[in-house]
């Protein structure tokens, strides 16, 4: 009987090894894929950023007055921004690995990455508000032949268009966040839980 007990007692704890093995690997792909579709994101957006910059540097000299002018210094400085926020998105969440760090790690990875995406929202909203004050004079100075300064009507168009555009862009965009992060968050609760 205690032999039988003792069998029993192996088997249960090489049952309970094999369970914790696939959660770990199922937590590890969630979080793998989620994260993955963030990176995707940054990704594709840091290179139309980046072919937006070569774009405005190599067409500076378009820019006549003042306003072109400082939209276009405001424009580069956002883009710049853009960029930097974005390498280190890409780079916080690849970190977050449960096949390269323990989960103790791999959750400190992820508390990091998610205070910089909240940062990021932060200033996101702020700069998404008062980039179009840069962008439109540079976007008529390089796609119209009508001048900013001279047809402030349009001006005045395109700024309410933002007005109404802008939040729903960034409301979408932070839906994708919450959703992508909210599994990763529940995936690492439950392995956590059942450890």
């Amino acid at each position: 009987m205690k032999l039988a007990w003792s069998d029993m007692s192996v088997q249960m704890e090489q049952q309970k090894k094999l369970t914790d093995e696939i959660i770990w690997k199922m937590t590890q792909e969630k979080s793998t894929s989620r994260l993955g579709r963030i990176i995707a994101l940054e990704s594709f957006g840091l290179l139309v950023t980046f072919i937006a910059l070569v774009y405005v540097i190599l067409n500076f000299d378009k820019l006549g007055d003042w306003l072109e002018i400082t939209g276009g210094f405001g424009t580069i400085a956002i883009m710049l921004l853009g960029i930097g926020f974005g390498i280190n998105i890409i780079l916080k969440a690849k970190r977050i690995d449960l096949a390269k760090h323990d989960l103790t790690t791999t959750i400190n990875y992820f508390k990091t990455f998610k205070a910089t995406l909240g940062l990021y929202k932060r200033l996101s909203i702020a700069i998404n508000f008062i980039a179009p004050l840069f962008v439109f004079p540079l976007a008529f100075a390089f796609f119209s032949d009508k001048n900013i300064l001279e047809n402030p009507e349009i001006a005045g168009k395109g700024i309410i268009a933002a007005i109404i555009v802008t939040p729903i862009v960034l409301w979408l965009i932070i839906k994708f966040y919450k959703k992508n992060i909210g599994a990763v968050n529940s995936a690492f609760k439950d392995l956590k839980g059942n450890k």
